[in-house]
């Protein structure tokens, strides 16, 4: 099999890695770190192992699965009546400091607040076109697999085209 990172972000071969994590028995996240511990080859490259560093970026990670899981419902009239939608509390956007300050990296903003700017807005609209169309592709890839992919795929295309409609 031949290994490719879908993008560059590890600084480590890909095709050895997809090797080693060929010989892991059970790929569970805890015995992927396990190997990659006890191993110095291109598999360990792919993780910080100084403790200090790690374990702040695991509360960073920990913070963002909060704002990503935190949802809020709205209530809004349509033509048949009363309908209650719920959407995340808060999107993840690029977002231009205050005052003039650099671009941060990414910020969890109100998803109301992001929706309501054009830039957010622009941003959110491209993720979700990036998450259809990834949702398509693999679609595609698996029809051979899943006949009834075909259709799927057929649909979600159509969904990703109506988006800026």
């Amino acid at each position: 099999m031949v290994y490719e990172w879908k993008q560059g972000r590890f600084g480590a071969d890909p095709q050895q890695v997809g090797e080693e994590l060929e010989g892991i028995e059970y790929k569970d996240a805890a015995s992927v770190v396990k190997v990659a511990r006890k191993s110095k080859g291109e598999l360990h490259k792919c993780f910080e192992w100084d403790d200090s560093i790690a374990g702040e970026e695991y509360r960073k990670e920990q913070a963002r699965l909060v704002m990503r899981m935190l949802v809020t419902t709205a209530n809004y009239e349509t033509d048949t009546g009363a309908e209650t939608v719920t959407i995340r509390a808060f999107e993840s956007v690029r977002y231009a400091g205050i005052d003039g300050e650099p671009e941060k990296s990414m910020t969890y903003i109100p998803t109301r607040e992001a929706l309501s700017d054009p830039e957010m807005r622009e941003q959110v609209i491209g993720r979700l076109e990036s998450t259809i169309g990834e949702a398509q592709t693999t679609a595609e890839h698996y029809a051979y697999l899943v006949p009834s992919f075909r259709v799927t795929a057929s649909k979600l295309k159509e969904a990703r085209q109506t988006i800026r409609a």
